[in-house]
């Protein structure tokens, strides 16, 4: 090999090398900790008493995704396509399972609202600010 070959090889595994590594600390500082774990953890450093943070805590992590409603996601996932696959199309139990899927969805932002407005509510001044912090942050409230 030329050395203008072996240099090109050695500049191309370090450039390589760097970009993964800028790739990987992307991906850990942005999908390292959800928002709903900095929100977790900004109740437990609140001036809450630790009976409502516990409590706020529990109602937070019935509405965070989590194994069973991806379960259930899939789940729907799969049935959808069954009917969209199947011979016959049946479109009222395509138009079925969007609204299921729709009601869920509904249901479940409806949730997170509600427990949202009840920590929000209950924060002093400092803590509303660092809770705006981590949604500047992550953008999807």
């Amino acid at each position: 090999m030329s050395k203008k070959l072996k240099l090109f090889i050695l500049i191309s595994v370090i450039l390589n090398v760097i970009l993964i590594g800028i790739i990987a600390g992307y991906s850990f500082q942005h999908f390292g900790l959800k928002r709903g774990d900095e929100i977790i953890s900004l109740l437990d450093n609140s001036s809450l008493p630790e009976e409502k943070r516990n409590s706020l805590k529990k109602k937070l992590r019935e509405v965070l995704p989590n194994e069973n409603k991806r379960k259930n996601k899939q789940e729907w996932r799969d049935e959808t396509l069954a009917i969209l696959t199947a011979k016959e199309f049946d479109i009222d139990a395509y138009r079925a399972q969007l609204e299921k899927r729709h009601v869920e969805r509904s249901q479940n932002k409806n949730n997170q609202i509600e427990i949202m407005t009840e920590l929000v509510s209950q924060l002093n001044q400092d803590e509303r600010k660092e809770l705006a912090k981590i949604f500047r942050k992550n953008r999807r409230l």
